[in-house]
């Protein structure tokens, strides 16, 4: 039998986190000394503590490790956390995109936002305005002229516009 200390040491774990461990039901220890209130583990529990922080450096509740010792599905929990740590590599790789373009491009005068916009028909024209404020006088005769073009055509809700500046 192990003491906590010794434990720790072994396992990697810190003494809080075994504390915490035992109190959420993870890893019991297998023997409490009544006059000192030392803790002891069996050496077979490292076996467990490494599963345990593995399970923590994946990103893993406790609720979820909890779950697999309860015995759920462990292929289901990996699974479900892989797709949600995929969508947030994702997020980073587009962070990280929009990070070096603005380090390449001093000329970048504007805020680039990445939006998710679901499948649809586009209507495409070109047109040169001197000002900017033309545009909104612009976009309604498109509008028109789309309709007429494509009387079958139905507008998403919402709208959605999108208008290049060059």
């Amino acid at each position: 039998m192990l003491k906590i200390g010794e434990f720790s040491k072994l396992s990697y774990l810190t003494i809080k986190a075994l504390r915490f461990y035992e109190k959420e039901g993870l890893l019991i220890t297998q023997k409490v000394d009544q006059k000192t209130g030392y803790r002891f583990y069996k050496t077979s529990q490292l076996t467990d503590a490494a599963m345990i922080k593995s399970y923590r450096q994946l990103g893993l509740t406790i609720e979820e490790i909890k779950e697999i010792y309860r015995g759920a599905d462990k292929k289901k929990i990996l699974i479900s956390k892989a797709k949600m740590l995929e969508n947030q590599k994702k997020d980073i790789e587009a962070c990280l995109s929009i990070i070096n373009h603005i380090l390449e491009s001093d000329e970048m005068s504007y805020q680039v936002t990445v939006k998710e916009i679901p499948e649809t028909i586009v209507y495409y024209s070109e047109v040169k305005v001197k000002k900017y404020s033309d545009m909104m006088k612009v976009i309604p005769s498109l509008k028109k002229e789309c309709l007429e073009l494509n009387p079958q055509i139905k507008c998403t809700k919402p709208s959605y516009e999108f208008c290049e500046y060059l």
